[in-house]
């Protein structure tokens, strides 16, 4: 039964009740919101395919999105005729079900890519000891003729079978080698190509899409990998979690088009304070990023990051929407001796909770940890 414009029945089930047009209303927005919610995300990690590049579907999603939520223009409309009430939900189930076939074709073709390079491997090695094998039981079939011939101690036969062997000896090795190298080559080819789209596969699996940084996935790898390599750095390690303030409403004043030009400009401002070797940038999720400086001090690394702070509030970020400026808020743990991975991000998100409580647009620093709480705990007695 459908939610909208359903009669629903009492408890008791005695009366219909008629769901009133505020009801239907309500949850009209509630889905609105929740479908929206899916094509951003769906557009957020959207890859490229054969004929549709990952911009081109976020892009189309974030028409999409603006084309449900704000409904028809109203330009569109005349004094005669009002605005039409219907939204154009038949797009966006045509949009899911085009890209999702575009999106399996590209998985078939991968996978098929792959099955291929791994049946033609299997095959050259097959077709080499198949080849070998053969090559071998003729020269094994003239040495015995040989050992005959010598056998009967008959010169010229002796003299005719060397030479037929030596004949099928040089033919053998002249044929293996021939083979071999055009295996090489061939293997070769197909493994460049197969290095190449495995390396499109890694480069998604660990690449945010919108702002091209690591994602969460990579960032926990590396929080976890710096942690355990801590003891044995120059430096301990520090770790930044940046927030952009009051980032709702952008996206609720200028639209989520807006609200990603943002992001994407904040993510290259990021990577040009942090862009040494040592530096690892990430897009934690939603507006929040994180930046690990594996080879600093606490006092570098809060310049560092007040120049970051300060440039981000008088730059100017240009929007579909118009020019907008942004602050971030900024918060740093620097890395306790055997401290946990887990501990030291949950450190650094309160000291950016901190430094919003505080006024937002500033960096606060979050405090040492008691060495008490990076001991062990004590065994309980038997």
């Amino acid at each position: 039964m459908s939610m909208f414009g359903a009669r629903a029945r009492t408890p008791s089930g005695s009366l219909p009740v008629t769901p009133s047009a505020a009801g239907i209303d309500a949850d009209l927005d509630r889905a609105l919101d929740a479908l929206a919610g899916v094509i951003r995300t769906y557009g957020e990690f959207a890859f490229d395919l054969d004929q549709v590049k990952a911009d081109e579907t976020r892009a189309e999603c974030a028409e999409l999105v603006q084309r449900l939520v704000m409904g028809p223009a109203r330009a569109e409309s005349t004094p005669s005729s009002p605005p039409p009430s219907q939204r154009d939900f038949g797009s966006a189930r045509r949009f899911f079900e085009q890209r999702r076939r575009e999106e399996r074709d590209f998985v078939v073709r991968s996978s098929g890519n792959m099955r291929q390079a791994l049946q033609a491997f299997a095959q050259c090695l097959s077709a080499t000891i198949t080849e070998d094998k053969l090559d071998d039981t003729r020269v094994e079939v003239e040495l015995e003729r040989l050992v005959d011939v010598v056998g009967k101690r008959s010169p010229d036969v002796l003299e005719q079978q060397l030479g037929v062997l030596v004949s099928l000896v040089k033919t053998t090795v002249s044929r293996r080698r021939e083979r071999e190298k055009r295996q090489v080559q061939d293997l070769g080819r197909r493994l460049v190509e197969l290095k190449a789209e495995l390396e499109v596969a890694r480069t998604q699996a660990i690449q945010d899409p919108l702002t091209e940084l690591y994602n969460r996935g990579a960032l926990t790898d590396e929080l976890e990998r710096v942690a355990s390599l801590a003891a044995f750095l120059s430096a301990e390690p520090c770790l930044l979690l940046l927030d952009v303030d009051h980032f709702k409403s952008i996206n609720d004043r200028y639209g989520h088009p807006a609200g990603d030009a943002v992001l994407k400009a904040l993510a290259d401002n990021i990577a040009r304070h942090f862009m040494r070797r040592e530096d690892f940038v990430a897009r934690y999720g939603g507006e929040e990023f994180a930046v690990i400086a594996r080879e600093t001090t606490l006092e570098r690394i809060l310049q560092r990051a007040e120049r970051l702070r300060d440039g981000q509030s008088r730059l100017v970020v240009n929007t579909p929407s118009g020019p907008i400026t942004i602050t971030i808020s900024i918060g740093i743990a620097q890395h306790e001796p055997g401290e946990a991975p887990a501990i030291w991000l949950e450190r650094a998100d309160r000291a950016l909770y901190a430094a919003k409580h505080e006024g937002r647009d500033r960096v606060d620093v979050a405090p040492a940890l008691p060495l008490a709480s990076l001991m062990p705990a004590p065994a309980l007695p038997r």
